[in-house]
């Protein structure tokens, strides 16, 4: 194992137990009953009807990026959730219906909130049913924003490719100088378009222009779309919290392509000048791999309702928990959950587990006892540090059931990529 290798493993191996968090008793829709949540933990909730809605408290120490995102939880999952993300009072900041590449579960993000108390509010979506879900939560440092001095100025009027006019052609990461000439759906739009080389996030961020060359527009409105002609809108609008708070954020999970980001006023704002920052971030990925021997399966949360299912939901973000769940365990199995950085393939038959195989190198094992109908899942926390973007997280559970000469069978294995 080379050095690197070496010390991500301490380092994760150090940091691994991670527990999750109960919604607390209903009712919870309130204030004064949220759940109490901390950085980095993932909470397992229930809607029991499509009018419930959880609450939940966070308080954040220093100014943070928080990153909030749902997926099924075990058993039958409310296929479709609506968070909101409210401040100390109880009045609403934003809130996000769905996402892309989400189905119909949700991603929300808000870059550079100052340090306090807030709330996180999970409610259904039009396409809910009653069921479960899981709320990861990840408060990361501050991200910096982009300087003027790598900015590129918009194209010459007109830039909107919907009235056959030629976007803005930009490589990330990049600060985009733009100004909007007139407010509103029927004012200016800017099309600036980024070409995504690979899968990746794509982090959108606006901020004023005041002090550099223009009195700043003062409430603009962001969209997300493809690059066919005409363009389709694949996300938005997103709106500021307010007039004069430049609080848009984006976080788009997209595949390799070319895409487009638009900038528009708000109905009778005032018109002026933008800076727009792009960035493409390691995407967090999970997958699940077939095989296994004995009937043993590991899996990951996945959706499979809404636009581009079935998609896989639980990744290992940067600064959340990440579960992986076993089923078909047996009944107060004796189960391990192996965990390393690499892969291998180690046929068992020869020791005795006939069909079975070693498909992870461990660097950590941790124990469970599977329930009466044979499921565990296992949690652990991955650190908000960015020298782990990009590292994988191999898994298998080996069953300890002396149903043959070595006395085990074996899952398949799932594997993550750290990541945004």
């Amino acid at each position: 194992m080379d050095l690197r290798l070496l010390c991500t493993s301490t380092l994760l191996a150090s940091l691994l137990a991670a527990q999750r968090v109960n919604e607390a008793p209903e009712p919870n829709a309130s204030a004064v009953t949220a759940t109490g949540v901390a950085c980095g933990n993932e909470v397992v909730g229930a809607l029991s009807t499509t009018s419930d809605e959880d609450w939940f408290r966070v308080v954040l120490s220093t100014v943070s990026d928080l990153v909030l995102v749902t997926s099924p939880g075990s058993g039958v999952g409310c296929r479709d959730t609506v968070v909101t993300l409210l401040d100390g009072s109880g009045g609403p900041l934003r809130q996000s219906d769905a996402a892309v590449q989400s189905g119909w579960y949700s991603e929300l993000s808000a870059r550079a909130l100052p340090p306090g108390l807030y709330y996180v509010a999970v409610a259904a979506g039009a396409n809910a049913v009653p069921g479960s879900y899981q709320l990861d939560i990840s408060c990361l440092p501050r991200a910096a924003g982009l300087t003027p001095g790598a900015g590129a100025a918009e194209a010459p009027e007109p830039n909107d490719p919907r009235a056959g006019g030629s976007p803005t052609i930009v490589s990330a990461p990049v600060r985009g100088v733009g100004n909007l000439t007139a407010a509103g759906v029927d004012g200016d739009w800017d099309f600036w378009r980024v070409l995504v080389p690979s899968e990746s996030l794509l982090t959108v961020a606006l901020s004023a222009t005041a002090n550099f060359g223009s009195s700043a527009a003062d409430d603009p409105v962001v969209y997300l779309f493809d690059a066919a002609t005409p363009p389709n809108a694949l996300a938005g609008p997103f709106y500021c919290t307010e007039p004069g708070v430049w609080d848009v954020t984006v976080d788009a999970r997209l595949g390799a392509g070319t895409y487009q980001v638009a900038v528009r006023g708000a109905k009778g704002s005032q018109a002026g000048g933008y800076f727009l920052d792009l960035r493409l971030e390691t995407l967090a990925t999970g997958s699940v791999s077939p095989g296994g021997c004995g009937g043993r399966s590991l899996s990951l949360a996945t959706t499979q309702f809404g636009p581009g299912a079935p998609l896989v939901r639980e990744q290992p973000r940067l600064g959340s928990s990440y579960s992986v769940t076993g089923s078909g365990l047996g009944s107060l199995g004796y189960c391990f959950h192996l965990i390393g950085l690499q892969g291998q393939y180690l046929d068992l038959t020869p020791l005795g587990a006939p069909g079975c195989a070693l498909e992870v190198v461990p660097a950590d094992v941790l124990f469970r006892l599977a329930t009466t109908v044979g499921e565990a899942s296992w949690t652990i926390h991955v650190p908000g540090r960015s020298s782990l973007l990009g590292t994988q997280l191999w898994s298998q559970v080996a069953v300890l059931d002396l149903s043959n000469p070595l006395g085990l069978t074996m899952s398949n294995r799932v594997q993550g990529v750290v990541g945004y």
